[in-house]
């Protein structure tokens, strides 16, 4: 869903050139994802061992980051793991982000709710998808659904299974989601627009 809408930007401001470098990039250089967010949950509600992680090489700086200006190429439509990554303490100085522990926590359930959004749909590496996705048949084939089914190696999204959220940030966590879930979209709640109750 996401590196379908960031195509879709990069084709309605002309930017289509910055995906070129994408296929430059050394596979050994980002991770694929073992498990979506969403199956991670169900695996620790379940208390089921989750499968082991790939350990990425050190990364050079994001392909859509400007190095000279140090800005974001493609800002007004960062994927969600981007816009939710707040570092108590500048990343260059330190060399990685600070995160405070209940802020890990309500970022893991937002991430939980973006892939419900999009259940049945694609889970992978952003720069994998954008690539596979850049190809118009493989896109038209997204359109058609069921033709990938495990295509590429991509995981498919899942619903929420229920949120793993440690006692001390509870109350803030449920905060953050009974805000977000009790919004207005249109006529409804986001609630009723994720569940698919909402009116029409």
């Amino acid at each position: 869903m996401e590196a379908y809408y960031i195509l879709e930007w990069l084709k309605e401001t002309d930017n289509l050139d910055l995906l070129k470098c994408l296929d430059q990039i050394p596979k050994e250089k980002f991770s694929r994802p073992a498990i979506t967010t969403n199956e991670l949950a169900y695996k620790c509600l379940n208390r089921i061992e989750p499968p082991e992680e790939e350990t990425p090489a050190p990364s050079d700086p994001c392909t859509f980051l400007d190095e000279k200006d140090k800005r974001c190429l493609i800002y007004e439509v960062r994927p969600f793991s981007c816009r939710i990554l707040f570092s108590e303490k500048k990343c260059d100085e330190v060399g990685h982000a600070v995160v405070s522990p209940v802020l890990f926590t309500i970022n893991s359930a937002l991430l939980q709710v973006v892939e419900h959004i999009d259940s049945g749909g694609l889970f992978a590496n952003m720069i994998d998808m954008l690539v596979f996705l850049g190809d118009k048949k493989n896109l038209d084939e997204y359109f058609r659904d069921d033709a990938l089914q495990s295509s590429n190696g991509f995981l498919r999204n899942r619903a929420i299974p229920g949120f793993i959220i440690p006692p001390e940030h509870e109350h803030k966590t449920l905060s953050v989601l009974n805000k977000l879930y009790n919004s207005e979209v249109g006529d409804s709640t986001f609630r009723d627009v994720i569940m698919g109750t909402g009116s029409k």
